[in-house]
């Protein structure tokens, strides 16, 4: 028993851990502080175990932790939507990144080619 209450707190501060960046996302209004991806799957895991812990045989260590974690991974994802959505913010850093490198690229090898030619 002892054991099951001590994964299960474990379990919610991991499942609780991106909050900790809500206020700076409060703050600038911007979601780059929000890993969107390990928000979607905690709160996806979360479902699961939880539906799990539901149909079988009621575990209430299963079912407590995981509910726990999926609403504070819903919690997340709302928060995530709401300044994602309200500043109309659909740029990813990461591919902004890959294009102006990629247009570097190409803008040096033309000029370089252009110097060959003559």
């Amino acid at each position: 028993m002892f054991v099951g209450i001590l994964c299960n707190i474990f379990q919610i501060i991991t499942y609780a851990s991106p909050l900790f960046n809500l206020r700076n996302v409060v703050k600038t209004q911007s979601v780059k502080f929000m890993p969107f991806w390990l928000i979607f799957v905690g709160f996806a895991n979360g479902i699961a175990w939880l539906t799990y812990g539901l149909l079988k045989t009621f575990d209430p260590y299963i079912a407590v932790g995981n509910g726990i974690g999926a609403l504070f991974a819903l919690i997340q994802l709302v928060v995530f939507a709401y300044y994602k959505f309200k500043r109309n913010d659909f740029s990813d850093s990461s591919i902004s990144s890959i294009e102006t490198s990629t247009s570097e690229e190409t803008t040096t090898s033309e000029s370089t080619s252009s110097l060959s030619d003559a």
